[in-house]
């Protein structure tokens, strides 16, 4: 059980997903709306999905990333969805993690900040794009 905890934390600051949030104020009343909307992930590190991620020192402190999603709503705000496995005694386990935040945009730059930690990642956007780096790993949504 220890393992799952620690897996909690530390998979959940290398995939920007801090302890689970209960919303937040939004972010840019005046978020370019060519931006809106829902981006599913695509690859990380370029890689198709799933893509398994080291998240500790061990060779066996890895999850298996399968599926994701961002929401950029109009007022500024989005919601990461992440789903994983992970190994818990010798059997897969998947979990689902959601963080949501405030997002902005300025030219192809946009920058998100988690309301559950204040954590921020940057990254480059186009109309059909998403494109974040964060913990050694690049996350690129699509829609």
């Amino acid at each position: 059980m220890r393992r799952t905890r620690e897996f909690n934390r530390t998979a959940a600051a290398i995939l920007l997903l801090g302890q689970l949030a209960c919303g937040g104020e939004g972010g840019d009343p005046t978020f370019p709306s060519e931006f809106v909307g829902i981006y599913t992930l695509a690859t990380v590190n370029g890689s198709a999905l799933p893509v398994q991620l080291s998240f500790g020192l061990s060779l066996t402190d890895v999850v298996d990333v399968t599926a994701g999603s961002l929401e950029l709503t109009g007022d500024g705000s989005y919601t990461m969805r992440l789903t994983f496995e992970a190994d818990e005694d010798g059997a897969p386990v998947a979990q689902n993690q959601q963080d949501f935040g405030r997002a902005s945009v300025s030219g192809s730059t946009i920058a998100l900040t988690s309301d559950s930690s204040d954590a921020r990642a940057t990254g480059t956007v186009t109309v059909n794009r998403v494109e974040i780096s964060s913990g050694g790993a690049t996350f690129t949504f699509e829609r």
